[in-house]
């Protein structure tokens, strides 16, 4: 069995550990911390790797010790501290290189490697070693202006708790970032549009009454196609039609930018929405909440 340590979005330790204990054989928690777990697992790190909620994923390795994975020949060591990457001096880092490199027969590359053999410190006091087995690409080129990072749109669905007869909608979709990560999950089907494409999630007239399992969507932050908008009264009028196009007792899961505000606005839907959970989380460095509510 061996020891893994994965990173993730803040504030959602509670679905990663829950999602773990799902997909992975023989999975043992050691340690959570917010935005890091340290986890035994039987599984190997190739399962581990295809794990789409998770932000990198690392096999624990002391340096003394020999790497157990065929990840590459070539390989350099990344030190970081509270989450960011820091230089050391020349010295401990030769000999850092040169410990992994005479122990696993391996050359170093700082330039483009196979892989990496990171040294972690947390702001907590906890030290990590070990070898990262993901790589994502760089999401600045990737990902439109806005556009949600893959991590992020998978846990929403695994919030969900997607089923195969569900009938899932958003009616903010945008880049179409949540409705092509729900095509990865098992669905009856699944409806999108925004604003542009002729969907006003205030008043959605094509959507009938109570036809909807599932709303997973990421509504505007306050800017909506270059003009301000009321966010109470837009909210209002948002959560009076997601209620109308629910089924009874169904769920939507809501990104919102704009707490305080949107809570305001909620308390006056206590008759018509059961708050079930909030997870309060960072998203590009801003703070938000995922909502997950249950239609009365």
């Amino acid at each position: 069995m061996a020891t893994y340590f994965s990173t993730f979005i803040p504030g959602l330790g509670e679905v990663v550990k829950e999602q773990l204990e799902k997909l992975l054989e023989g999975f043992k928690c050691q340690l959570l911390l917010d935005g890091l777990i340290v986890y035994q697992s039987e599984s190997d790190p190739e399962e581990i790797k295809q794990l789409r909620f998770l932000n990198n994923s690392f096999l624990e390795v002391k340096p003394e010790e020999k790497i157990r994975v065929n990840l590459g020949k070539t390989f350099r060591v990344i030190f970081s501290k509270e989450n960011e990457i820091v230089a050391v001096n020349r010295e401990r880092l030769a000999r850092m290189e040169k410990k992994i490199t005479e122990l696993n027969r391996l050359v170093v590359d700082r330039a483009e490697p196979d892989f990496e053999f990171w040294f972690l410190e947390r702001s907590e006091g906890f030290k990590f070693t070990g070898v990262r087995i993901t790589k994502h690409p760089d999401y600045k080129d990737v990902l439109q202006k806005g556009q949600l990072r893959p991590e992020l749109t998978n846990l929403l669905c695994l919030i969900s708790n997607p089923q195969p007869i569900d009938v899932v909608l958003d009616p903010f979709a945008g880049s179409g970032a949540i409705p092509a990560e729900s095509a990865n999950f098992p669905h009856k089907k699944i409806i999108s549009g925004d604003i542009k494409t002729g969907i006003d999630a205030t008043k959605m007239a094509d959507i009938a009454d109570q036809s909807i399992d599932k709303i997973i969507t990421d509504p505007p932050w306050g800017i909506s196609v270059g003009t301000d908008l009321d966010l109470p009264d837009f909210y209002s009028k948002m959560l009076s039609e997601f209620h109308r196009v629910l089924k009874p007792q169904g769920l939507a899961v809501i990104l919102i930018g704009k707490k305080e505000l949107f809570e305001i606005v909620l308390a006056k839907f206590t008759d018509k929405f059961c708050m079930q959970k909030k997870y309060d989380i960072l998203v590009s460095g801003k703070k938000a909440a995922i909502y997950i509510l249950t239609k009365r």
